[in-house]
């Protein structure tokens, strides 16, 4: 007697049987005599995992860029952190000047100056620096606001003005009540002190300097 085995198309529970070892997570393994249908069915739990991942990735993402905003901010803050430029007044040994309120040394003006136009760079600005202006310029004691305002130089720096004279220090002052700049001539034309009234001082030192009154 001839026996013949039929084959019936597999269940549904033959379609969800669990998957092989190493198969990935919702592939269900079928028959190989079935055209294999790929059915991604994870179990609950697996679905809730999945689902919380999506917010999890983005509050990553954001504490990234955030991290990268901050550091920018950082930089900014700190550029920003510089001390403003103050002019105040003080006493030296020509009487009362002006004076870089943040370091106490003696502020000069260059008679060679046409208007708030410098005239002094290269090997001038070296030996007399410009005040520079680091955001809006302000005064102390004794200076007057209405006084003090700014020039742009050749470089595009902005530099301190009073009285429409751009004001410099002098690399010889090694002291804060020093005035070793007093009517100096040089680069061709006489420095002096600045009173606060925005004029030159032209009170000569003593032969033994311009080092006391401060």
């Amino acid at each position: 007697m001839l026996r013949f085995k039929i084959h019936s198309k597999p269940s549904k529970s033959d379609e969800l049987m669990a998957p092989a070892s190493g198969a990935p997570c919702g592939r269900r393994s079928v028959p190989r005599s079935w055209p294999p249908r790929p059915r991604f069915l994870c179990s609950a739990s697996d679905r809730r995992a999945l689902t919380l991942l999506g917010p999890v990735a983005v509050a990553l993402t954001a504490a990234a860029l955030a991290g990268c905003g901050g550091g920018g901010g950082s930089s900014s803050q700190a550029q920003s952190g510089a001390p403003t430029t103050t002019i105040s007044v003080g006493t030296k040994g020509v009487g009362d000047v002006l004076m870089d309120s943040h370091t106490n040394h003696t502020l000069y003006l260059f008679t060679k100056d046409t208007g708030p136009v410098s005239t002094c760079s290269g090997a001038c600005a070296h030996s007399w620096p410009p005040v520079r202006a680091t955001g809006t310029p302000a005064v102390g004691g004794g200076a007057k606001a209405s006084l003090i305002g700014t020039v742009k130089r050749s470089d595009g720096s902005a530099q301190v003005t009073y009285n429409g004279h751009p004001l410099y220090l002098f690399v010889g002052d090694n002291a804060p009540s020093s005035t070793n700049g007093q009517a100096v001539t040089a680069f061709g034309a006489p420095w002096f002190a600045v009173s606060p009234a925005g004029n030159a001082v032209t009170k000569r030192c003593a032969a033994t300097g311009c080092s006391s009154g401060y």
